[in-house]
This record gives C-alpha cells, sequence and structure tokens, in this order.
C-alpha cells in the first residue's frame, strides 16, 4: 500500500503539495470507554480513507490540514461541525478530538459525514473538481 512507501520516495515537488500526508480524526465516546479513529492519506494527489491504521502517523500532522499552504483543515471541519449542530466541544492535540453528539452516530454515518467533510477539504485546496 502507499502508505508504506518511505516518505524520501516522494518528490520535493508532490510533498509541498501534500502527497503522503495523513490524516487522523478520534471520535470520542460518550461513555469515554470506546472510539471512533479512521485515518485519511493523500495519495496521487486525492484524498483517501484508509482501512488500517499508517505504520507511522507523524505527531505534527494536523487533520488534513496543509500548513505550507496556509490551510488548516481541522478549523473548516469544526465550523462545519458547529453549524450542522452537533459540535459540542472539539480540541486539537496535532489532530482533531471531536466529543458530545457526534458520538451518537454509527460508524458509518461518521464516515459518510467525513467524507463529504473530505469533498469540501479536496475541492477548497485543489484535490478535486468543484461542480
Amino acid at each position: 500500500k502507499f502508505q508504506d512507501l518511505a516518505a524520501e520516495k516522494i518528490p520535493p515537488d508532490k510533498k509541498s503539495e501534500g502527497e503522503g500526508r495523513v490524516g487522523k480524526l478520534i471520535v470520542d465516546d460518550p461513555t469515554e470507554k470506546e472510539h471512533t479513529v479512521l485515518y485519511f492519506q493523500v495519495m496521487g494527489g486525492k484524498l483517501h480513507l484508509l482501512d488500517d491504521k499508517p505504520k507511522a502517523v507523524r505527531n505534527e500532522i494536523i487533520f488534513l490540514g496543509m500548513p505550507e499552504r496556509g490551510y488548516h483543515g481541522v478549523d473548516l471541519f469544526i465550523d462545519m461541525l458547529k453549524e450542522k449542530g452537533l459540535m459540542r466541544k472539539a480540541y486539537t492535540e496535532n489532530w482533531l478530538i471531536v466529543t458530545g453528539d457526534l458520538a451518537s452516530y454509527d460508524s458509518e454515518e461518521m464516515v459518510q459525514l467525513t467524507e463529504e467533510f473530505i469533498d469540501t477539504i479536496a475541492k477548497k485546496i485543489g484535490f478535486r473538481q468543484k461542480a
């Protein structure tokens, strides 16, 4: 799989476009006993949901953000959740942790919500064509 490739195999021009970047989303259960963790990666210039945890998740990565392009995806995601009335509290510690109403979503609903967000982000940062 792509995620197993060493970072140095990604050409510098592609790396600056976010190629290989991994995003991590944690959704907490209100009981604090379980949580859902979803991982994403930029592969071939497109954003993909990963089936398995990547072997290495660099701590400095902020969820689908691209600081070198002045873009922090986590902010847009929090705003979207607030607009939908799904956010009570969120905080970042190198990745996004969501708590509150979102925890009542089942995994399929969570994936759907996140995929809608990925589509929005992908268009914003130029990975997908705007309709």
